[in-house]
C-alpha cells in the first residue's frame, strides 16, 4: 500500500499529461520558383537538453507556398522552472536571391503545460527574413 501511494507520487512529480499540437503553417517564396524547405519543431529549455518532437525533412516546393498541416504529441515535460512548453522551430529553406541555404530559428510561443491541445499557425514571407548578404 505505501509503495503503491509513493510511486502515485513520484509519477505526479515527474510524468505530465500529453498535449496535443496542431500545427498549420504557410511558408511562401517570391524569390524563387522552386525551392527547399525542411523544419525542426522542438521544445526549448534553458536548464536541459532541448528536445526534438517533429520534423519534416528537406521538402522541394515547385511553386511560391508550401503549406504544412499536421499535428503531433507531445509528452516528454518540461524543464525545471516553469509549466510551459517553450516551443521553437528550426527552419531551414533556400529561398533566397542565390537559392543557398539560409536558416531561422523562430519562437513559437510558450505553452502552458496543462493545457490538453494547442495550436501553432502562421504565414512566413521567407525572402524578407533572408536578403543577399544577411542571410544566416
Amino acid at each position: 500500500m505505501h509503495l503503491s501511494v509513493l510511486f502515485l507520487c513520484i509519477s505526479q512529480i515527474f510524468f505530465t499529461n500529453a498535449t496535443k499540437f496542431w500545427i498549420n503553417q504557410k511558408f511562401t517564396c517570391k524569390l524563387q520558383k522552386h525551392w527547399e524547405l525542411s523544419v525542426r519543431y522542438y521544445e526549448w529549455d534553458l536548464t536541459t537538453d532541448n528536445e526534438d518532437v517533429f520534423e519534416i525533412r528537406r521538402t522541394k516546393v515547385h511553386n511560391k507556398m508550401a503549406i504544412v498541416k499536421t499535428g503531433f504529441v507531445y509528452s516528454e515535460g518540461d524543464g525545471v522552472g516553469d509549466n510551459y512548453y517553450e516551443m521553437k522551430m528550426y527552419l531551414t529553406h533556400t529561398c533566397t536571391d542565390t537559392g543557398k541555404q539560409s536558416f531561422i530559428d523562430y519562437k513559437l510561443g510558450d505553452f502552458p503545460v496543462d493545457d490538453r491541445e494547442a495550436s501553432i499557425e502562421g504565414t512566413y514571407q521567407l525572402d524578407t527574413y533572408c536578403r543577399a548578404d544577411i542571410c544566416s
